[in-house]
């Protein structure tokens, strides 16, 4: 098995852009690693995006994330199988730029908690471009 995180449990920019790389492939959110990995989900973002010198992880998380940058676990991520849930059916088919933009729109209601009028804003905004997708869409010859 290759080690792509050392003894030290350092997380390079390498490392880094490995996670991202195999996360999208996946077509995963930060949400659903975060699950597997029995972590926040900001945890395993930080892994992934933070840009201090030396990110790090703990000891017991550098064997999982080196077995899952080897592939070791990309089935059964993909089916969705993680302890106590049903595989995913056809969620994982859909393209990665829609899991990308599902998981910007749930962490940015997330975020806004505390501010309920910015949470109606982001509903009311994603149900318009629906609308207006569909608008067009049934104007098409």
């Amino acid at each position: 098995m290759k080690e792509y995180i050392d003894e030290l449990c350092r997380i390079t920019s390498e490392v880094q852009a490995r996670l991202a790389q195999k996360r999208r492939a996946l077509c995963l959110s930060y949400r659903d690693l975060g699950k597997f990995f029995r972590v926040d989900w900001s945890t395993f973002r930080k892994w992934e995006t933070a840009s201090v010198p030396s990110v790090r992880c703990r000891h017991y998380h550098r064997d999982m994330l080196n077995r899952y940058l080897n592939g070791e676990f990309d089935q059964q991520l993909l089916m969705g199988q993680r302890a106590g849930e049903e595989p995913v059916a056809g969620w994982r088919l859909l393209p990665p730029q829609l899991h990308q933009c599902m998981e910007n729109i749930t962490d940015t209601y997330e975020l806004c908690q505390m501010r309920p009028e910015l949470r109606s804003r982001l509903l009311d905004g994603v149900e318009e471009a629906t609308r207006e997708a569909l608008r067009d869409f049934c104007r098409l010859p």
